[in-house]
């Protein structure tokens, strides 16, 4: 009978040692530090945690955590593995056994280089520098759009896109930054971009032997720019009118007969941006 209860408690003993000291409850990061909030499996006076880059072992830091359940490390790379070495300590002494290790990763760091490319009355194209730091892997670039409040992922190995379905004429606020599977990056600087502002549209001409009536139309719906002013250019160059805003016909005088035309509509913004309209061919009446 003897001998069977020291079997037992040779047996409990085993397996208490074998459990890990510590159960993780959370994990907090950000770019440059983690924070894990634990609680204790075994009886200890205290843990004793380690913080080492995972890639090279470099340690980071070693805390004593006698009272509090939680351990941080700050000062980090953005988007690096660390291993939080969590240590059983009993009288002042780091036992050898029931050690647990936590891998987590630093979030991502700021997207840089974000900047608008080109712009047409629907779409924004955007580019960025690609993000290289750490060993960490990520699975997505956020692009946040105000102030329709819409988001757009991109696959990591691009660094750019073409945003689309936005209104003409309107300005927009972009900002990017870089996801893994749950966690999200630094947020980018503000970038803003308008879309184009509309062109002329249905233009039409009537001739004479020496002149040229042109008229158009404008849909400049959007918030974005402020229409100013018209002008009408000819090629050959033999005359260039400057119209007022609210004038959508101009004649054009002094010109050869029977002479052949490429007819330019341009409007003029408040930004100085230009919208152009697609060029028509128009031609003076022949002297007979």
């Amino acid at each position: 009978m003897l001998y069977l209860k020291v079997i037992a408690f040779f047996c409990v003993a085993w397996t208490a040692s074998a459990a890990p000291p510590i159960a993780v409850n959370s994990t907090t990061r950000t770019a440059r530090s983690v924070q894990i909030v634990f609680h204790y499996f075994i009886q200890q006076d205290a843990t004793q945690v380690t913080w080492s880059n995972a890639q090279t072992g470099a340690v980071v830091s070693r805390q004593i955590i006698d009272f509090f359940t939680q351990t941080t490390a700050v000062g980090l790379v953005p988007n690096t593995r660390y291993n939080a070495l969590f240590e059983r300590v009993m009288g002042g002494v780091v036992i050898g056994t029931d050690n647990y290790t936590e891998t987590v990763a630093t979030a991502a760091g700021v997207v840089t280089g974000l900047k608008v490319d080109g712009t047409s009355t629907n779409e924004i194209q955007l580019s960025w520098d690609g993000y290289t730091t750490g060993d960490h892997s990520l699975m997505f670039y956020k692009i946040k759009i105000n102030p329709i409040n819409k988001d757009v992922l991109v696959p990591f190995n691009q660094n750019s896109t073409r945003v689309t379905g936005l209104q003409i004429n309107t300005k927009y606020i972009f900002t990017i930054l870089a996801k893994d599977s749950v966690q999200e990056g630094t947020v980018s600087y503000r970038v803003a971009g308008t879309t184009a502002a509309p062109g002329p549209t249905n233009i039409t001409s009537q001739s004479t032997t020496t002149s040229l009536t042109i008229t158009w139309g404008l849909d400049d719906t959007g918030s974005g720019r402020i229409f100013e002013t018209f002008t009408i250019e000819l090629t050959p160059m033999e005359g260039l009118v400057n119209m007022m805003a609210s004038q959508k016909t101009a004649q054009i005088t002094n010109l050869r007969p029977n002479q052949e035309y490429s007819v330019v509509v341009k409007a003029f913004y408040s930004d100085h941006s230009i919208a152009s309209s697609t060029p028509i061919i128009a031609s003076t009446i022949q002297i007979h």
